[in-house]
């Protein structure tokens, strides 16, 4: 919307937006005087949190036991707000400052926090609470009649709230503290009796440390491992001496006979001396080591192997021949002899060995259960150290977190006792401004509102849209303007007069010569009267012989405005129509304009008015053109008679007068119609009161024709749609 028809939409409705703005800040001046002034106290306090305490609260995972809202088991806040509205809280700041209201009995919890506009008026006690921004600040603002009294509410209301807290979050620590005291007696208890398992089981293995065992079993089944490849590459060896040292001996040709009895040879003598020395180290090996020790098995088969031989020994002797043998039967003999033995007691120390690798090699498969069972338990007693280390550290914590959030919750600014000359409300200047400012818009927004709403015609672009026929002139709005004073009254509706005449002339089709025009309306009281006088003066001030004539049979009012009854007792049109046309010639009455003449209604009947659709009416009117030169016309309106279409179809030209602000759209595209179609000779249209502004004792009224209008407008847009 431009800013120039905002304006004049503005302006047109001066009135309303006066009456809304005027009735809008005289309310809020009578609110204003009338509220009880009350006094405003503040006090504000702090609820934090610090990291610390949230670090011992979230490894206890506890987060919220402490400086939490919760009241009791079943009930929770979320905010620190909510927590200082509870219902006890509040009831017992009103029991103990005896708060009551005028009947005497005690504020009701819900209007005392409530508070509002409607406490203050009242000058009841209220309290607002509010958090800044979440923060931990919290302020408690009073409200009072009584200076003093506000500063104690809210004070009251602080100290409350942070008895109240500090008592719940003392209460939680003890129960922090049980539940941790609780945890270390059972981790306790829990790592003890780890401890034992794992003694026991070290007990139970028979060995160090896990990783020494296993690393010496490696060792061990090494070494032995070395040691069965030694005794089998010996074995092998020996092995191969004997059988070769057997096809030696099996080999010699030559025997020598003995001539003394058999006896013992050398070699016999050697074993014996060996089995001598064999036996006594093993009575010495035996004081140091078991049986089943390797060195002592291995002497104890080199033992029976030499012991076997000997026994042998009667076998050389049994025959009567007597042998000598010679130094190298005797060599190979001794040498066959000496690795046999060695051989069985390689043979034994190899099985002694593979046994020992069996056993150690059965010990190393079962280390891995033993090193999981191990490690199960170190990790058991390594977590139940550290859960009870950290349990010991946050016992010793808690007490300082407590201090630390105890210490937390502080008035950090008292409610001071306002000064007693300057009440908090109500704030008169501030209300007088705001009432200007909100009563202008909410005025400005009603009268945009019925703007939109009023389907009135208020400019002449509205009757130009309307019509096809050119626009003639407005007359504007006079509010003690008269016909009889038109061209005395006011230079400005002169000039529009004569403008206006200049206009029909110029839309006329012979100008000079003179013709008969017929000033009518779109609606009763629309200003015919008025605008058919005011253009018969001008016409009269420039050409002379004008006629102005009062054909408004319906409620004629020429005589009145040349200042006769509207009944005169003269004769008039009725009397000339009922005459075939004939005026009386006492008939015509003199203005005391020079070249104007006045014809009134006369005496109507409602056979006179029968007489229009008559030929009397054309008889009348040409008797009308033949001594006057130019003769103007008013007639009731087309859209409520009939009469206006009988007069106009014997004129050269009709005006059709459209009263500003008073006329809608809607009646005056009827009257457009009706003489559309009764082909009448519409030459223009006229404005007549343009920039009126609806008066005050019509806005009610103009109110409920627009609301209406506008619903009838919008049914039409629909059919059309």
């Amino acid at each position: 919307m431009e800013l120039r028809i905002l304006l004049k939409i503005l302006y047109r409705r001066r009135a309303i937006i006066a009456l809304i703005s005027g009735s809008f800040l005289l309310l809020v001046a009578l609110v204003t005087l009338m509220a009880s002034e009350s006094y405003e106290a503040t006090a504000k306090i702090t609820v934090e949190k610090t990291d610390k305490i949230n670090a011992v609260m979230t490894g206890l995972g506890l987060q919220g036991i402490v400086l939490d809202t919760q009241v009791d088991d079943t009930v929770s806040f979320d905010t620190d707000v909510e927590l200082l509205m509870i219902r006890p809280l509040v009831e017992g700041l009103i029991v103990d400052m005896d708060l009551r209201d005028s009947e005497g009995e005690y504020c009701e919890v819900d209007a005392f926090l409530k508070g509002g506009l409607v406490s203050k008026v009242n000058g009841k006690p209220s309290v607002t609470i509010k958090q800044y921004n979440d923060t931990a600040l919290v302020s408690i603002a009073a409200n009072s009649t009584i200076p003093k009294q506000a500063a104690e509410i809210a004070n009251g209301l602080a100290r409350m709230y942070r008895d109240a807290r500090i008592m719940r979050m003392k209460a939680d620590f003890g129960e922090v503290k049980t539940n941790i005291n609780s945890s270390l007696d059972r981790m306790r208890e829990e790592y003890y009796r780890t401890l034992r398992d794992y003694e026991v089981f070290m007990q139970r293995i028979g060995l160090g440390k896990i990783s020494t065992a296993l690393a010496n079993l490696l060792d061990q089944i090494s070494a032995l491992e070395k040691e069965r490849t030694e005794y089998q590459r010996s074995i092998a060896s020996l092995s191969k001496t004997i059988d070769v040292s057997q096809k030696e001996f099996g080999k010699t040709k030559k025997i020598w006979e003995s001539s003394h009895e058999l006896g013992q040879n050398a070699v016999m003598s050697d074993l014996k001396e060996k089995l001598a020395g064999l036996a006594v180290e093993l009575a010495g090996l035996g004081s140091t080591v078991t049986k089943n020790h390797p060195d002592h098995k291995r002497l104890a088969a080199q033992l029976d192997e030499i012991t076997a031989l000997l026994k042998n020994e009667p076998t050389f002797s049994i025959s009567k021949k007597q042998f000598t043998l010679n130094p190298i039967y005797d060599s190979l003999y001794q040498s066959i002899s000496e690795n046999i033995i060695n051989l069985k007691g390689s043979v034994v120390r190899l099985e002694t060995v593979e046994q020992q690798l069996e056993e150690y090699k059965a010990k190393l498969l079962q280390l891995p259960a033993l090193q999981t069972e191990n490690t199960k338990l170190n990790l058991e007693l390594t977590a139940q150290s550290t859960i009870y280390s950290t349990l010991l550290q946050y016992s010793m914590e808690i007490s300082l977190a407590e201090a630390t959030a105890v210490s937390k919750i502080r008035l950090v600014e008292p409610a001071k006792i306002p000064d007693s000359d300057k009440p908090t409300f109500p704030k008169k200047k501030v209300n007088l401004i705001l009432g200007v400012i909100f009563g202008l818009f909410f005025a400005v927004g009603t009268a945009l509102v019925i703007d939109y709403a009023d389907d009135n015609v208020h400019e002449a672009q509205v009757l130009h849209h309307l019509s096809d026929k050119p626009y003639l002139g407005s007359l504007p709005y006079v509010p003690s303007l008269r016909p009889k004073t038109i061209l005395q009254s006011s230079t400005r509706v002169a000039e529009h007069l004569r403008s206006m005449r200049d206009t029909l002339l110029f839309e006329s089709a012979n100008q000079e010569a003179g013709g008969l025009f017929v000033i009518t309306s779109a609606t009763e009281r629309g200003g015919t009267s008025t605008t058919a006088t005011g253009l018969a003066m001008t016409l009269a001030e420039r050409y002379g012989e004008t006629l102005l004539v009062d054909l408004n049979l319906r409620s004629p009012s020429l005589g009145s405005l040349t200042g006769r009854s509207k009944r005169s007792s003269g004769t008039g049109v009725a009397e000339a129509l009922a005459d075939n046309g004939i005026v009386p010639e006492d008939s015509f009455q003199n203005s005391s304009l020079e070249g104007l003449t006045i014809l009134p209604a006369g005496k109507a009947s409602d056979a006179t008015k029968r007489l229009l659709d008559t030929p009397a009416l054309a008889a009348f009117l040409s008797n009308l053109r033949q001594n006057f030169r130019y003769v103007v016309i008013d007639t009731p309106s087309p859209a409520f008679y009939h009469d206006a279409i009988l007069i106009a179809r014997e004129a050269d030209a009709v005006v059709v007068v459209a009263r500003a602000a008073q006329i809608t759209a809607t009646t005056v595209e009827h009257c457009f119609d009706k003489l559309r179609i009764a082909g009448e000779p519409m030459i223009g249209t006229v404005l007549n009161g343009e920039g009126y502004s609806l008066s005050l004792h019509r806005l009610p009224w103009t109110a409920m024709m627009s609301a209406g209008e506008l619903l009838r407008r919008e049914k039409r847009r629909l059919k059309r749609g």
